[in-house]
C-alpha cells in the first residue's frame, strides 16, 4: 500500500507541475494564459472540499484525476486547429489534477494509521517533491515528438488512477490506530470465483464480530 501511494504522488506531481511548464507552448497570450491557470485553483480546491464533506474519497480521486488525464491527452488533437478548445482542455486538465491531489491529502491520512501518520504523509511529499524535479525536464521531450509531453502528463495521470484502484475506501470508517487495523489492499476476483464458507467455531457472528472489532477513537466523517 505504501508503494502504491509514493507512485501515486510521484506521478500526481510530476502532471501538475508538469502541466504548468508546458503551458509556456500554448499559442496567445501568455499573461491571459497563465491567469486563467492560476484563477482555476479556486473551483477546484472548492469542489475538492466539497467531495471530502459528501462523497467518497477513492471515487473521488478517480473521478477527478480522470477528467484532468482524458483532458491533457485531447490536447494533441486541437492544439493547432482549435486554440480556444485547447486552452479549455488544459484550464479542465488543471482543474481535474488540482481537485484530485486535494483528495488525495485527506485520502492518504486516512489510509495511514496513527502510529506513522506523520511519517508516511512525509514519505509521500518526499515522492512528490521527486516528481515536482522531474517535471521541467517533460519539455525537452518535444524535441522527439511535439506532443510527447502532454501525453507524459496525461499517461502518468491515468497510472495515478490506475494504481488507486488497489487503496481501500475510507469514508465513514474509522481511523486506524495501529498497523494491524490498516484496511487491506483490493483485489480483483472473478465474477465466478467461489468464496470460503466461514469457519464454524461454535462462536455467534455477534461475538466474533465484537472480537475483531478495532477500538474507535474517531470517525472519518466531517
Amino acid at each position: 500500500m505504501t508503494l502504491v501511494q509514493w507512485l501515486i504522488w510521484f506521478s500526481v506531481s510530476v502532471s501538475y507541475f508538469g502541466l504548468s511548464f508546458n503551458m509556456s507552448s500554448i499559442y496567445g497570450s501568455p499573461f491571459l494564459n497563465y491567469f486563467l491557470l492560476t484563477v482555476v485553483e479556486l473551483p477546484a480546491y472548492t469542489a475538492s472540499w466539497l467531495a471530502a464533506r459528501s462523497f467518497p474519497r477513492r471515487l473521488s480521486f478517480i473521478s477527478f484525476t480522470l477528467l484532468g488525464a482524458l483532458a491533457l491527452l485531447l490536447i494533441q488533437i486541437t492544439k493547432h486547429s482549435h486554440l480556444a478548445v485547447t486552452l479549455t482542455l488544459v484550464l479542465v486538465g488543471k482543474f481535474g489534477i488540482l481537485a484530485g491531489t486535494g483528495m488525495l491529502y485527506t485520502f492518504t491520512g486516512e489510509l495511514s494509521p496513527t502510529v506513522i501518520r506523520n511519517t508516511a504523509m512525509s514519505s509521500c511529499a518526499t515522492f512528490s517533491r521527486v516528481g515536482s524535479s522531474v517535471s521541467p525536464y517533460l519539455m525537452q521531450l518535444a524535441v522527439f515528438y511535439q506532443f510527447l509531453p502532454w501525453i507524459v502528463v496525461g499517461s502518468l495521470s491515468l497510472l495515478s488512477v490506475v494504481l488507486s484502484v488497489f487503496l481501500p475506501e475510507t469514508f465513514r470508517q474509522p481511523l486506524p490506530d495501529t498497523i494491524e487495523q490498516m484496511a487491506q489492499t483490493q483485489r480483483f476476483r472473478w465474477p465466478w470465483a467461489s468464496t470460503p464458507p466461514p469457519k464454524d467455531d461454535g462462536k455467534s457472528a455477534k461475538d466474533q464480530i465484537a472480537e475483531t472489532a478495532p477500538d474507535i477513537i474517531c470517525s472519518t466523517q466531517l
